[in-house]
């Protein structure tokens, strides 16, 4: 039946097949034995037609299929090969019955109880009838197996290619499988690749050892060890004239592939459906909408502000940040000498990575050195001022000013036990300052950087010591560490310009302030002298062993950044203050802070924000927010927890006001730890008036980041006490002019170039005309631009509704547009992530122009379903133009279902998905190396 002669496969270098001949009879086990990579897998390839990159000839009842086209190949595999691997056996999303049957559905044609009839016939032969309607992935991998035997026969092939089938199986299922495979070569030529030569043995008719692509033995047996039967199995019925895969099959499959991508699946079909909801929503909505939009808009956005802004709208507010240079910090000290008591210097070097190979500091005790872990060379970074120590904890008592060789450590009651232990004196403080006293103690810090051929120590005499929670260096010297790096070690300092050499250090001065740092930040930032500049509030980034990671950091340091702004110059605001009557009240809006987007309907607090007066709620709100997933938009928040995101603004969200008056109870606030809160907050704070002088949690949202579970966000919580309620229904926070920013640079962290101030939001008394007024500020400040929220708006709804009928055509190119794109992307990933189907379905039999509907269908009905849904979603907002706008604007339309749109896109999103699929299937199976129904590979 089959005769092979002088076959041979090269793969590169390599001979795989050496002029091998062979012939096969027409039934009977044939067993190819061989070590792993001697050729048997390529053997067969190439009786199966799999592989055709050989040389020589395979004739199987006289066909040399070698001649064959792509077409031709894969009928003779439907209809005259059946294949079982150890691996790519079956779809495992498909049902045992869907399995078995496709090859039977691709190849005869015959009445569907006789296909199936034939189905559990093969399935009781294999015995695996009782798994019919069951998963191919819920199996086991000898029921997998059996399976794969029952599809590989269903089509009664002539030629049964086995690879490895009992690779995978314990000994009793190997067992079972070769005893079926016994049975199967009483009608058909039975060819095994197997490494069981034990197991193979008791069923093969020939056993052919191949070593190196070349046949090293071959043995005819005449005996075998199993006992078999053959049960009969109904007839298939009759051949089809030309195989195809079944719409019915790539409909089904196309639907279970989808639903094993839910969350793909989620988010394409939600796009896919907004875009063709887009599109369906261009030919439904009306043009007659403009007065209606205007008088809605109108009840949406209350209250009469007018918004100051720059003329020159600059994307970016800083075009560079710079150190501020010594020069500029003397001209700011001697300016501000009132707020501040000095000037120090801190350099934002990484010192582990800086002196990579060494970095530590010991103690010189003769004869040896005593390492102290606790201390390294970022110490002399974070050093204390000498001033900011009560002087009476020092042991021994030290002069006011120290020499820069000499200092005072804080040390913790471990390191100072263990230094007696070293010194052998007695362990406590007293004892090591009576040592210090009498006898010389030097701290020494050995650094190192191998890349830079560095190495230095720099020894201090330690002249005093006292009790610390943490490792402390003080020093009278403000600029101590500044002689450390730049006068001893002789390092380059730099101040924002560029980098020349590796070992340049960043420094950054600040200033040291008198009082808390507040008071002096509030002051500059009406100074126009300070506008070129940013005051930053010391953190763990700049002074990360002063400062605490978690919390705040309540050191006087204040950071001095040169800068070149683009934003509002506050002392301009308060001039305007001054020189116009009808200006009252305002706030800043900025990145961080509040924001405030009238012309879009939203202001509120920049990033989230919760108040409640109950702790275990608003960390529950926390919890929600931190911990909810990528999919999820919102959050349930816990009753008595408001949330103050702009984004929320338009569904009665938290905000901010300045403008107070109207008291109920209490007065107006002081300082950031005392706040007013409007009558309807304080109903949802506690379902009354009950709160006033009660403490006020706020957690405000300090940091976001992109994490591998999408965006992590981390809260900073804060309490202010509640000492006035005004009379105002909707929830507000009421405050000075300054709260915007101070409450969120003092009390929350944030960092001041994020609270740079971008606009003015000025708030009038009602009767204000502000148009009037807007005229008036522009002619009197040219380099600003003021604006009333609401007159913009109503005019750009007049001149974006009058172009309506061009934006929406343009909408719907562009949705589209998109869709097809998503579509696209849908049918390349799943054609990437299915290459192993492919070659299933090739190897069974399928062509490759099947192969190619079947992903084509995949897509069609992967915008079906899309279009279900859009369906739905622009039923709805017909329904909201017809009815919902109506109540809205007081007017009456009477509702009726235009079924023409609707048609048009279910037309439209069929035909699109079908060109789209079918020309990016044949590009992509089109290719030198094509994707898709590889039928010549090796």
């Amino acid at each position: 039946m089959i005769k092979i002669t002088k076959l041979s496969k090269q793969y590169g270098e390599r001979l795989i097949l050496d002029s091998i001949n062979l012939s096969f009879p027409d039934r009977g086990v044939i067993a190819l034995v061989g070590a792993s990579g001697s050729g048997k897998t390529t053997l067969l390839n190439a009786i199966g037609g799999i592989d055709q990159s050989y040389t020589g000839s395979i004739r199987i009842s006289g066909t040399d299929i070698g001649s064959l086209n792509d077409d031709e190949l894969s009928d003779y595999r439907l209809h005259n090969i059946g294949y079982v691997f150890q691996t790519l056996n079956l779809i495992n999303l498909e049902t045992v019955f869907t399995n078995v049957k496709l090859p039977l559905d691709s190849s005869v044609n015959a009445p569907e109880h006789i296909k199936k009839k034939r189905v559990y016939d093969v399935l009781s032969l294999v015995g695996m009838e009782k798994y019919a309607k069951k998963q191919v992935n819920t199996l086991s991998g000898g029921e997998k197996q059996r399976v794969a035997i029952a599809k590989a026969i269903i089509n009664s092939p002539k030629v049964l290619l086995c690879d490895e089938p009992t690779g995978a199986l314990d000994t009793n299922n190997s067992e079972q499988v070769f005893k079926l495979l016994k049975s199967l070569s009483k009608t058909a030529l039975v060819i095994i690749a197997t490494h069981d030569l034990e197991g193979v043995k008791k069923v093969a008719d020939q056993i052919i050892k191949i070593t190196d692509g070349t046949i090293e033995s071959s043995e005819i047996r005449t005996e075998n060890d199993l006992e078999i039967y053959t049960p009969p199995i109904i007839g298939k019925g009759t051949k089809l004239k030309k195989s195809a895969l079944p719409l019915s099959f790539q409909i089904g499959h196309a639907i279970h592939k989808i639903g094993s991508k839910r969350f793909r699946f989620m988010i394409t079909n939600f796009m896919i459906s907004l875009s063709l909801t887009g599109i369906g929503t261009s030919l439904i909505i009306s043009n007659n909408v403009s007065e209606k939009l205007n008088d809605s808009f109108q009840s949406i956005i209350n209250g009469n502000q007018i918004v100051m802004s720059m003329k020159k709208n600059e994307v970016n507010a800083f075009d560079g940040i710079y150190s501020a240079s010594e020069e500029q910090v003397g001209f700011l000290e001697e300016r501000y000498q009132k707020y501040i008591d000095g000037v120090g210097a801190t350099y934002l070097v990484n010192f582990e990575n800086f002196f990579k190979d060494q970095n530590d500091a010991y103690l010189d005790i003769a004869p040896t050195k005593y390492f102290i872990n606790s201390f390294s060379i970022r110490n002399v970074n974070d050093f204390v001022w000498l001033d900011d120590i009560d002087k009476t904890v020092i042991q021994p008592a030290v002069e006011d000013t120290l020499s820069d060789d000499e200092l005072v450590l804080g040390i913790t009651f471990v390191d100072m036990v263990n230094i007696c232990y070293r010194l052998k004196i007695l362990r406590n403080y007293e004892s090591l300052a009576n040592y210090i006293y009498h006898n010389e103690l030097n701290l020494c810090f050995h650094v190192k950087n191998n890349d830079w051929q560095y190495e230095d120590e720099q020894m201090f005499k330690i002249k005093g010591i006292f009790e610390a929670k943490s490792s402390q260096i003080v020093h009278s010297n403000k600029l101590w560490n500044k002689v450390v790096f730049e006068d001893n070690m002789r390092f380059p300092s730099n101040d924002g310009s560029t980098v020349v050499f590796p070992w340049e250090m960043y420094k950054l001065h600040y200033f040291h302030t008198k009082e808390d740092p507040k008071i002096f930040l509030d002051m500059a930032l009406y100074d126009d002298f300070s506008y070129d500049y940013v005051f930053e509030r010391t953190n763990s980034t700049f002074h990360p062993l002063l400062c605490q990671n978690d919390g705040l950091c309540l050191e006087k340091r204040v950071l001095i950044y040169y800068v070149d702004k683009h934003t509002i110059k506050p002392s301009v605001v308060k001039r305007t203050l001054g020189l116009v009557n009808e200006l009252k009240d305002y706030y800043f809006v900025s990145d961080f802070g509040y924001a405030s987007y009238a012309s879009n309907f939203l202001s509120g607090f920049a990033k989230n924000m919760f108040v409640s007066i109950y702790k275990e709620k608003i960390d529950a709100a926390i919890d929600a927010d931190t911990m909810k997933g990528k999919e999820e938009l919102e959050i349930s928040l816990p009753k008595g927890v408001i949330s103050g995101n702009y984004m929320n603004s338009l569904s009665n969200g938290l905000k901010f006001s300045s403008h107070y008056k109207d008291f109920l109870y209490g007065r107006a606030p002081q300082g950031n730890d005392e706040i007013a809160i409007s009558l309807g907050l304080a109903r949802e704070l506690d379902n009354g008036y009950n709160v006033l002088d009660s403490d006020l949690i706020i957690a405000s949202e300090c940091s976001e980041s992109l994490g591998l579970e999408g965006e992590e966000k981390e809260y900073r919580t804060t309490t202010v006490k509640i000492v006035g309620i005004i009379n105002e229904e909707k929830p507000y926070l009421y405050h000075d002019r300054n709260w915007t920013i101070s409450f969120f640079r003092d009390k929350i962290g944030m960092s001041s170039f994020y609270l740079t101030p971008k606009s003015v939001v000025f708030e009038l008394d009602d009767g204000v005309d502000s148009e009037k007024l807007i005229s008036k500020l522009n002619k009197m400040f040219k380099d600003y631009v003021f604006t009333n929220p609401i007159s913009e708006l109503s005019d750009s709804i007049n001149t974006t509704l009058s172009y309506a009928q061009t934006l929406l055509m343009f909408f719907s190119v562009i949705a589209a547009i998109i869709s097809v794109l998503l579509l696209i992307t849908v049918l390349i990933l799943n054609i990437l992530e299915n290459k192993q189907e492919v070659k299933l379905l090739s190897y069974t039999g399928i062509r490759k122009k099947d192969i190619n509907s079947s992903f084509v269908t995949e897509g069609m009905v992967h915008v079906f379903i899309a279009f279900l849904f859009s369906l739905f979603e622009m039923i709805l907002i017909d329904y909201a133009i017809s009815y919902v706008l109506s109540d809205l604007m007081g007017t009456n339309i009477n509702y009726s279902l235009n079924a023409k749109p609707i048609l048009i896109v279910f037309l439209g999103a069929l035909v699109t998905s079908f060109l789209v699929s079918e020309i990016i299937v044949n590009i992509l199976s089109s290719k030198k190396k094509p994707i898709l129904a590889t039928q010549k590979s090796n």
